[in-house]
């Protein structure tokens, strides 16, 4: 009929009954009823003949039937589940409801049974088109250090790195997979999280995620890659990633038909300063090294830390020999300045290694192996140096594996042995001395030289053992021989740098007299000059515990070190040997050295020893400037036990 309205479809009264939020438009959008549970969702007390748009971040059109995600006006933050149908030609009916994580948390759990127990430490629901957050459990702001309600004013983009972001959109779609997302707390804060997706509502793109904090085992994750790959004390590459850059760098060579060169240095006297100032002082040595040689690095050149006072350098795109040549010895110059750490000036050298690409090998570990020879060669011989590989350096340092082999097996089978020098009182001709020597008798090779089996045992840490063993047995050989009846004389053993900064060597040698009872008087422990400059407050109080046991000190290879006369005037120092490289020149200086010498030492009380004499004109030349003992080849070469017991018969 003209004029009439036309019906709701509706009734209002039914409206008011139902809990749910409904509202009735007509098809312009004018909202023309709903009930108290819409308009409390509203925030209005009434909205009829309003625009629902007014209300609502949505646009509003014809549709037969509409499922969207949108926002409320008045309360910003909030979105809402917005479903509506198309009633008929004249209405459109909306159902309204706010999107909380509690109202999923049950069906969540029916999806998510065997993530929920590790993975429920805080929940997200965001809009997959705008990353905007729509809501969120109190757990998870206080992760993020926001307030619940602040978090829901942010986006995904505003707690999670770009990266992990990228890298979490391109694999959203797989299912219970679990994303590891670097993020940032409000107050820049940066933590690791690991989430769970779950598509909450797939036609209007909601998704809900679990997040875990696992800071802690992600930080633990990537300290070990860290350790895998680089040096903690240096924090330069190690061993593993060198090997990597330096294979990439022969395949590179490979193809430009250039050469790559491998460096290896290890610093010189590291063992003694570590022996001597300890293993912290060690490690400071080792960082500031490290600092000194990152000044090397170029794009051409990579700087890495093998072991222990070793590194190693690698440079390509080389050119000739004598780019490799002015690269080692700038290496060798940036180490001529002391490093001081706390408080001592710590001079140190670097011997270095060389080998080549493709002549000394075409695999990385070849090319390590190679350096590494060469460099321990070149210790042996000059250090403060620099040698490039040659292949016999391979088969000697075989040899050398295979002498500290026989070494170890040779202290077992009590091969090693004892020769005594004299030491022979210029004035009387008598013999007031014995210097105890080592030797090693092999079975088959027969007598080893020394200096070819001592190095080995400094560097294996042997020679603590057969120090101890050398004492030994001079005390007892010469207590033996003060029980045969010949008249006592001085035993003299010569102590590694090593044994004298052992902390309870002063122990060690009272158990060693209290088991041979021979009387302190007669042993004589002698020490270079560089070992008690070294560390002096810990030599000097080292010497007076010696002296105050009443054993007696001297000097060995005077004149070969720092020769300071420091250390002539306040060490507690009984008798001073005068180096056999004296001896062995006729220059006028040698001769000027040798009287200085000898005066300054009578001068002070001391006793002096002429080493390496073995002429009739060496002999002369000795007495008549007074010096006070000989010992060399003039009078007698080492001799065993059994001779040295003939020679004394001799001179009784």
């Amino acid at each position: 009929m003209p004029g009439q309205k036309n019906v709701l479809p509706i009734a209002p009264c039914i409206l008011d009954h139902l809990k749910e939020a409904i509202l009735l438009t007509d098809q312009n959008g004018i909202i023309v009823t709903g009930n108290p549970s819409a308009y409390k969702l509203l925030d209005t007390e009434c909205a009829l003949n309003k625009r629902i748009d007014e209300f609502i971040d949505m646009s509003f059109g014809a549709f037969e039937e509409m499922h969207q995600l949108v926002e409320l006006y008045k309360n910003k933050g909030t979105f809402i589940e917005l479903k509506g149908i198309k009633v008929d030609d004249t209405y459109y009916c909306f159902y309204l409801k706010v999107l909380r994580i509690s109202d999923k948390v049950r069906e969540l759990k029916q999806y998510m049974t065997n993530f929920m127990a590790n993975y429920l430490e805080g929940i997200i629901i965001y809009d997959e088109n705008s990353g905007a957050i729509i809501d969120c459990d109190s757990n998870c702001a206080t992760m993020f250090r926001y307030t619940k309600r602040q978090l829901q004013t942010k986006k995904l983009t505003d707690l999670f790195t770009n990266d992990s972001l990228h890298a979490f959109h391109k694999n959203y779609h797989i299912q219970e997979f679990i994303h590891e997302l670097t993020a940032f707390t409000k107050y820049g804060d940066q933590f690791y999280v690991e989430m769970l997706q779950y598509p909450l509502l797939k036609e209007i793109m909601v998704n809900v995620c679990l997040l875990k904090d696992v800071t802690e085992q992600v930080r633990n994750k990537k300290r070990i890659e860290y350790l895998a790959y680089y040096d903690e004390l240096t924090d330069l590459p190690n061993r593993n990633y060198f090997i990597c850059v330096l294979q990439q760098a022969i395949e590179q060579a490979a193809i430009m038909k250039q050469e790559v060169a491998v460096y290896t240095l290890g610093l010189d006297y590291f063992k003694e300063i570590n022996d001597i100032l300890g293993y912290s002082v060690g490690d400071e040595l080792i960082r500031y090294s490290a600092l000194r040689l990152k000044n090397f690095l170029q794009s051409d050149t990579f700087v890495a830390r093998m072991a222990g006072d070793e590194f190693i350098i690698l440079q390509s795109g080389i050119n000739n020999k004598k780019e490799i040549i002015s690269f080692a010895e700038r290496l060798i110059r940036t180490f001529e300045h002391p490093i001081k750490i706390n408080g001592y000036d710590i001079y140190t050298s670097v011997t270095i290694g060389i080998s080549l690409y493709p002549n000394h090998g075409e695999e990385a570990e070849d090319l390590i192996k190679h350096a590494n020879l060469a460099m321990y060669d070149n210790k042996n011989k000059h250090r403060n140096n620099y040698k490039f590989f040659e292949p016999a350096i391979s088969k000697k340092f075989q040899s050398t594996i295979t002498l500290e082999s026989e070494l170890r097996e040779a202290i077992k089978d009590e091969q090693l042995e004892l020769h005594y020098q004299p030491q022979v009182d210029f004035q009387t001709d008598r013999i007031v001395g014995m210097e105890a020597l080592l030797r090693w008798k092999h079975p088959e090779k027969g007598y080893i030289p020394p200096n070819e089996f001592i190095t080995i045992a400094e560097k294996t840490g042997l020679i603590i053992e057969i120090g101890e063993w050398v004492i030994y047995e001079a005390c007892k050989q010469n207590k033996a021989w003060q029980d045969e009846g010949f008249e006592p004389f001085i035993i003299s053993v010569n102590l590694s740098a090593i044994q004298f900064h052992q902390k309870d060597l002063i122990l060690r040698i009272k158990h060693i007299l209290n088991r041979t009872k021979l009387d302190p008087a007669y042993l004589e422990l002698e020490i270079t000059e560089t070992m008690a400059m070294t560390n002096e407050q810990a030599a000097l109080q080292i010497l007076h515990k010696l002296r105050d046991l009443g054993i007696l000190v001297s000097i060995d290879d005077f004149g070969t070190g720092y020769s300071s006369l420091k250390l002539l005037s306040l060490f507690p120092i009984s008798k001073l040997k005068i180096d056999k490289i004296f001896m062995e020149n006729r220059h006028e200086e040698n001769q000027l050295i040798v009287k200085s010498i000898i005066h300054l030492c009578h001068l002070l009380n001391m006793r002096v020893v002429a080493e390496g004499v073995e002429t009739e004109e060496q002999f002369a030349f000795l007495k008549a400037e007074q010096c006070d003992e000989l010992q060399g080849f003039y009078f007698s070469k080492p001799l065993p036990p059994n001779e040295v017991s003939r020679l004394l018969t001799k001179h009784h």
